[in-house]
Formats: structure tokens, sequence, C-alpha cells
């Protein structure tokens, strides 16, 4: 079916789907504080707090693989559905537990479930959206999710005055709301369509699996990102905790991530037009290098202005990086294997999870902030030179790759 263009020229499906992942984003701020709420509320050390976070990232590398099929093979809507639902059920639990290893097994499963939706997402917005106009929906979802970024640590700062457990609670019902509106508005919808991710017949996972993983060329814009996420959710993992060993309260802490929100909704939709016409490998390791640039200057802060000032030149270098990095990924992948392609490049997202609250608790336990930050830093321009030496091989594969044609997109117009 062909899509009928509506607002910025994308069809209502998407906006659909835009509003549904802004909601979940205002949603969802147990994981930036959970750090916070382990050091504080449980009294643990940075280095145990570490660990048992990155349950949360182990569980999404498992729930990336598998789930990455599951959309394939099963259709999107019903992967993210499920994936939602359970993550709701396994997060209303956590408050009530005390051990270090019932938060650890309370975090596997939440990170296991509620990041099988993630490459399934990613696949529905290729589904809905004509390949020329991709980047742009990529721009604009991760706007929305930044727009709802905003609110979200505003909403848990105010919380926070009455604790940490109703926190868990909000982002629980958030989650179950998304998850009905998608069911019954977009999940009709694919119904009715040949393009859910079935439309060339059953997805066998060994075919899936094997391809993904002798394609060499992906697998390097996997490897690279993945060294940009293991840094940027520092930012959510160790930043609170050194900020907090510094003497500043959670508060400040929530208020650079509103700041950080702010910023990338204020800018990305103007950048839009700029960032689409430009080679996307390129636009990635430039970001990757203004972002080292901003945890140099972290490396330096003491006071609430110095953290903003490095908030700042790390929110200027996102706009470059999510949405640009999720198009080349989409660009990259057959069509029908579109959410196994996510699923690995989701793992750069559950990876970053896992090795950064593990890495980065240990390094503050074991010498300072200062050294975490430069070797944040080191590691942010090893990785945008990756992407400058590669842009000529991405640019190549992207002009010569198989992209599916509008016949069999999802219709924008199905009521």
């Amino acid at each position: 079916m062909t899509s009928t263009p509506t607002l910025f020229g994308l069809p209502r499906l998407f906006w659909v789907e835009w509003v549904t992942s802004f909601v979940g984003s205002a949603g969802r701020f147990v994981i930036p504080f959970m750090s916070s709420y382990l050091t504080i509320e449980q009294g643990l050390s940075p280095a145990a707090a570490g660990v048992i976070v990155s349950f949360y990232g182990v569980g999404g590398i498992a729930s990336a693989l598998f789930g990455a099929f599951l959309s394939d093979r099963f259709g999107r809507v019903p992967v993210i559905v499920t994936g939602y639902l359970l993550s709701a059920g396994a997060l209303v639990s956590v408050p009530f537990l005390q051990t270090p290893f019932w938060l650890a097994a309370s975090l596997l499963l939440f990170g296991i479930t509620s990041n099988v939706a993630l490459p399934a997402l990613a696949a529905l917005i290729a589904d809905i959206v004509p390949p020329k106009s991709q980047a742009r929906a990529y721009m604009l979802h991760t706007w929305g999710l930044n727009l709802g970024f905003i609110v979200g640590p505003l909403l848990a700062a105010a919380i926070l005055a009455h604790g940490f457990a109703p926190m868990f609670w909000i982002e629980a019902a958030t989650l179950v709301s998304v998850a009905a509106v998608l069911g019954f508005t977009i999940g009709p919808a694919v119904k009715r369509s040949k393009h859910a991710g079935l439309s060339s017949g059953p997805v066998r996972a060994v075919e899936a699996y094997k391809q993904v993983a002798t394609d060499w060329l992906f697998l390097g814009l996997v490897g690279l990102v993945l060294i940009y996420t293991s840094v940027y959710f520092q930012s959510t993992s160790s930043l609170p905790v050194a900020m907090h060993q510094q003497g500043l309260p959670p508060q400040t802490f929530a208020l650079l991530l509103s700041m950080n929100g702010v910023l990338l909704c204020l800018l990305q939709v103007p950048m839009i037009r700029v960032l689409e016409k430009l080679p996307k490998a390129v636009t990635l390791g430039v970001a990757l290098v203004v972002t080292a640039l901003g945890f140099a200057v972290l490396a330096n802060a003491h006071t609430e202005w110095q953290y903003a000032i490095a908030t700042a030149i790390w929110s200027i270098g996102e706009l470059g990086t999510f949405p640009i990095a999720a198009a080349l990924a989409s660009s990259l992948a057959p069509a029908r294997l579109r959410g196994t392609y996510q699923g690995f490049y989701n793992l750069t997202w559950s990876g970053g999870l896992a090795l950064a609250p593990v890495a980065g608790g240990f390094v503050l336990s074991a010498t300072n902030a200062t050294t975490l930050w430069w070797l944040c830093t080191g590691a942010l321009v090893l990785g945008g030179l990756g992407f400058l030496v590669g842009r000529s091989r991405f640019r190549r594969r992207e002009e010569t790759s198989d992209v599916a044609t509008d016949a069999g997109r999802v219709s924008a117009t199905a009521p």
C-alpha cells in the first residue's frame, strides 16, 4: 500500500508512534536514577550499584537478539505490546526488594522485557516510512524521545520529594498505557498490511542470524556505536554518583538531564535539513569528536555551571549520533530482515547500558571521576576517527543497498 504524507512529509501512523514514544520517554525515569536509588536508599557502594544496574543492560543484550527475530517472525506490534506489559510487571516489584541478588534479578528481567520492543519499534518506522524520508523520521523520533526526556526528569524530581518507590509505579503505569494505545491503533493497520515484518514469508532464525553475523560493514557500525554508548551512558550511571561525591544533590542531576533534553529539542528540528544532506558516517564521526570535547570539559568540572557547559557540548554532539546511526543501520539492512538487523544494532544500546555502569563504577571506586572522564574522551576520539576512515565504504553500501519499495508499506490511512 502507498503511504500518504502528512506533517513533515511523514505518514499518519508514524505520528501515532511518535506520540506514544514521547509519552513513554516522559515516563521512563527509573534507570537514570537507579544508581542514586541504590547508593542513597539502599546504601550500596558505587561499584556494587554499577554491577546491579548493569544487569538491566545484560537483559537488553539478550532481548535485542531474540526480540529482533521475533519481530521479523511474528510482527512488530505484538512484540512491542507484549514487551511493555511484561516490563511493567517486572518494574513494580523493585521497591519491595532489599538484597542485591533480587535487585539484580529484577533489573535483568526488566531489561529483557522492556528492551525487546526497541528493535521492533525501529523496524516499524522503516516499515511505515518511505526510504527517502527515513533519516528525517528517525531524527523526529529521537526529537520526540528528547522532548519526553525534558519532562521525565522534572517529573522524577517532583516524585523524589515523596520517595523513590512512586517512581517505579508511575513508569509501570506509563508502559501499560503506551502498550494499549499502540495495540488499538497501529496494531489493526499492521494486520491489514502485507508488510508487517512478515511479507516475504516466515523468516528462519539461522538464515537471519547468519546473514547479520557475516555482514562485516554492519558489524563495524555496531562496534563504533557501542564505543559511543558505553561512554554516553556514563551520564546516567557514573555522573550522578560523581556529583553526589562532590556534594551535589540528585535534583541538580535531574536539571542537567532536562537541560540536555531542552537543547536537543530546540536544535533537532532546525538541524534536520542540514544533517539529512550530509554523509551519515561523516556526521557520526564529527558528532563523536564533539561529544569527546564535552567529556574533556567534564573532567575539570566542579560547579553546577561547569557541569552545565559540559552537558551543553555533548548535547550538541548527540544531535548527530542516535538518529543518524539508526538511519544508517536501517539503510544497510535487507527489508525482510530489518528487525534482526535492528536487534543487532540495538546491542549498542543494551551493551552500553551493561558496560557503562560496571566500567564507570569500578573506575570511580579505584581512582576518581577525572580519570574516568579522560578515558571517555579518548574512547570517543577513537570512535569518531573510525567513522571518518570508513566513510567511503558506508556511502557505497548505502548507494547499492536493497531498499524496499513503497508497495508493501503499511498504509498511513488505514483506520
